[in-house]
């Protein structure tokens, strides 16, 4: 015997948009990176991280940063995307505001996942500077200090 509900077919839609709509976004970014390798735009991994509590367990997992006209995206275990204004600085640190940023809520399984995906996903909301160190990409705030290198 099966049971049927009206809201399965609108909950299936609505999961397809959301992920097709990410999707879409996320290629976007990775297609239109910049051949330019001092540009922020383009895919960045983060290699070291550290917050109030201390650091990040950056080898929990990869972490992934996607830059691209306005926006970032990228991938912890949970896909995510936001907001990002401001400016990345070359010789001393530029202004950054990442905003409106959302995440998928899947259960992330491997060890000291999900606290690396919770504080990373909180220190790059309270990034306000960025700057492009010896070809790696530093976002810094109060008590937060995020360090990624090319993808």
């Amino acid at each position: 015997m099966t049971f049927r509900t009206r809201t399965a077919p609108i909950a299936r839609i609505a999961l397809a948009a959301t992920a097709g709509m990410l999707a879409m976004g996320l290629a976007g970014c990775a297609a239109s990176a910049s051949a330019d390798s001092s540009a922020p735009d383009g895919t960045w991994m983060l290699v070291s991280a550290s917050d109030a509590n201390g650091p990040l367990p950056v080898d929990a997992g990869p972490v992934t940063l996607v830059i691209n006209d306005g926006g970032v995206g990228g991938e912890v275990c949970n896909s995510y995307g936001g907001n990002v204004t401001g400016t990345v600085g070359r010789t001393s640190a530029g202004e950054i505001a990442i905003s409106e940023v959302f995440s998928t809520m899947m259960w992330c399984e491997a060890d000291g996942l999900m606290d690396l995906e919770s504080r990373y996903v909180r220190a790059l909301q309270l990034a306000t500077k960025a700057q492009l160190i010896e070809g790696a990409l530093v976002l810094a705030g109060d008590d937060v200090r995020l360090r990624f290198e090319r993808g």
